[in-house]
């Protein structure tokens, strides 16, 4: 090897004045003059042939810009003894994509929210995009992982830039999508404020209705909780990993909390494990501190976050298991059995839950129930192979690899690089996973699950990760450790690009790319909402009344078109007086149960709305009503393609007879 070479390999100072040349500079100017232009004339030209701006400015960055960056990318080493390696254009091209994403999500933004033109949007984020290109490829020979055979020195200094692309990219992202099903329907929990609800506990809608409150009714103010759920998570497993670890490792554990799917996932869409995995985090850090380093005062802190992520989700309740091992296996904890922070700590946790349990003794203990022995009363279904493979996906391939190789490697010694270096580390580790995987493992034997279930398991894993990363693959004792070394860099550089395609997919659209039946979970619910709103419209002109709009599922459309229909209902009052679920026909509807028990439809004509034409038909729907209209159906459009397919039909003449006689 070549001193030059060696420079350009760790990145010294003598390598970093070589690149670019100066001479070069102009020229590199010159493209980027070219590709602004191309950008510009692109996007025009798709404009004018009557494809959305949105869509049609991620086709001319992508244009313009991939081949002038390869191209500039090749020219930065022509003073350099090595060629541009050909694993750097993968890096080069993922990294261009998702910047074409990025740049999607922030000309939505300027267009949607602060109405400026398409033109000068595009002539801004083509210049800023282009000069960021021209900055970037200054750098670039010292940042290509490539060419570092030292991951303790390279991982650091990108870390905190993917953490920020990956922040950037679900900020941007926020209020594009539309609602899925599930956040809709924990709107509508922040628009019956409670001290608790039938399938979940109330934080979710405080969440919500802090959101709306100051960002408006709309779809970044459903999700901005979550992101701020996840700052919170970020900065707790940046705690941790400094302690197990060093700092270094630390910024790579909150680049991984930033990428792998379940923790970017948590802090994009608002869901009950938004704030549940923060108080998770929040918890395991301070029983940390308590049983390892003997402080009194973190056992009254984990019980503060126990309780506030009691007030999330349930499942919290499993740390308790990882705090009895810990206490009770680790010597040194086992006088806090005696002393009175741990109890003080414990009794904290329960009166910040006491709204819940409230709320459940005023309501026949009916969350409990539903969370609790109704679970494990519903059939018996073997599912242990659908909940590994959750784990494939919450972690990726890499990710589960990598924690196979921890626990049998890493586990097993003393010392040495990648290991956590305080005594009891290793047995904290252990116990904060094993525990909730253990006890949804032992549930999959003969019961569904669902994928989101063991997600905190892994966040005590994230530092033990982020160290593989930092440890000389020269040093490593098994090859499953060397590939999984190896693979990290590829696998976060996929994750960024299918993260914003999939967001500039399901936000904005991409040019000749539909929407199949199994995406309208994602798209078409404002559409659907407006055309539903319009037949009312037309229903009330001609009955004089405004009919009463029933969905004839669980929660989904009922749910998506009271959020939706705010911005078409002409009517003051509450929107749920007018849109409902099943729940009118004796059938299960979650919170409709509780929320409609004031409504008396008797009077009105109605609207069924359906995913399917048997639901209309469907002997749990015809004996309530006299009359019957044709069955219709409903092609919700996005961007002028279809977004799926329902049903409707007009209903007269509703027989509540029918439900007090026992029909369901």
């Amino acid at each position: 090897m070549t001193a030059n070479t060696a420079d350009v390999i760790h990145g010294s100072p003598t390598a970093q004045s070589q690149l670019p040349s100066e001479r070069g500079t102009r020229q590199r100017w010159r493209g980027v003059v070219a590709a602004v232009t191309v950008d510009i004339l692109v996007w025009f030209v798709l404009w004018r042939v009557a494809i959305p701006g949105e869509e049609a400015q991620t086709v001319s960055m992508l244009v313009a810009t991939l081949p002038w960056f390869l191209v500039a990318a090749a020219r930065e080493y022509a003073g350099l003894p090595r060629k541009l390696p050909k694993a750097d254009y993968f890096y080069l091209v993922t990294l261009m994509i998702t910047l074409a994403c990025v740049r999607g999500g922030a000309f939505a933004l300027l267009t949607r929210c602060f109405a400026l033109p398409s033109g000068l949007v595009i002539a801004l984020l083509s210049l800023m995009g282009m000069v960021t290109a021209f900055w970037s490829m200054r750098g670039w020979a010292t940042l290509s992982p490539v060419r570092h055979e030292n991951p303790a020195a390279w991982w650091p200094r990108v870390a905190w830039a993917g953490v920020a692309l990956f922040f950037v990219l679900r900020l941007l992202f926020l209020g594009h999508p539309e609602l899925i099903p599930e956040e809709a329907y924990y709107w509508l929990y922040a628009k019956h404020l409670a001290l608790g609800y039938l399938d979940h506990p109330p934080m979710v809608a405080w969440l919500i209705a802090g959101g709306t409150r100051i960002f408006g009714e709309n779809e970044f103010g459903v999700r901005i909780g979550a992101l701020l759920c996840w700052i919170v998570t970020a900065y707790y497993v940046w705690r941790l990993a400094d302690e197990m670890f060093d700092r270094s490792t630390a910024s790579v554990a909150v680049l991984l909390c930033s990428a792998l799917p379940f923790f970017f996932g948590v802090g994009l869409t608002t869901a009950p494990d938004s704030f549940l995995v923060a108080a998770w985090c929040g918890a395991l850090y301070y029983l940390r501190r308590a049983t390892l380093y003997g402080e009194g005062n973190a056992w009254l802190a984990m019980g503060v976050a126990v309780g506030f992520g009691l007030l999330s989700k349930y499942s919290i309740v499993l740390i308790g298991g990882t705090a009895a091992i810990m206490v009770l296996v680790h010597a040194p904890a086992r006088r806090w059995l005696v002393r009175p922070h741990l109890y003080i700590g414990a009794l904290m946790a329960v009166a910040l839950f006491a709204p819940v349990i409230y709320w459940n003794a005023t309501h026949d203990w009916a969350s409990f129930a539903f969370q609790g022995s109704r679970r494990f009363e519903m059939p018996s279904h073997f599912s242990v192979h659908d909940y590994l493979l959750d784990i494939v996906v919450l972690l990726t391939p890499v990710g589960l690899l990598g924690v196979l190789d921890f626990m049998s490697t890493r586990m097993r010694v003393r010392d040495g690089a990648g290991v956590p270096h305080r005594p009891g580390d290793r047995l904290f580790v252990a116990a904060g996973m094993f525990v909730p995987f253990a006890v949804f493992l032992l549930y999959s034997i003969k019961h569904k699950t669902k994928l989101n279930w063991s997600g905190p398991a892994y966040i005590v894993l994230l530092p033990c990760l982020a160290s593989q990363l930092l440890v000389m693959r020269e040093t490593m004792r098994s090859r499953l450790g060397r590939f999984v070394a190896i693979a990290w860099a590829p696998t976060l550089a996929i994750l960024a690009v299918l993260y914003g395609v999939i967001l500039l997919y399901f936000g904005i659209g991409i040019p000749g790319l539909g929407y199949s039946e199994y995406s309208r979970r994602f798209v078409g619910w404002k559409n659907l909402t407006a055309q539903v709103v319009t037949l009312a419209d037309q229903k009330e002109k001609t009955t004089g009344e405004r009919p009463l709009i029933v969905a004839l599922d669980k929660h989904t459309i009922a749910s998506e078109l009271l959020f939706y229909s705010a911005a078409f209902n002409r009517s003051p009052g509450v929107p749920e007086e007018q849109i409902t679920s099943r729940n009118i026909f004796g059938r299960d509807a979650l919170m409709f149960n509780f929320w409609d028990r004031e409504l008396k439809p008797a009077q009105r004509s109605f609207i069924l709305v359906a995913q399917s034409e048997n639901d209309l038909r469907d002997a749990s729907v015809t004996p309530f009503f006299d009359q019957f209209g044709e069955i219709t159906p409903l092609t919700p459009r996005r961007n002028g393609r279809d977004a799926g397919r329902y049903f409707y039909r007009f209903a007269q003449g509703y027989r509540p007879d029918v439900l007090r006689s026992g029909a369901k």
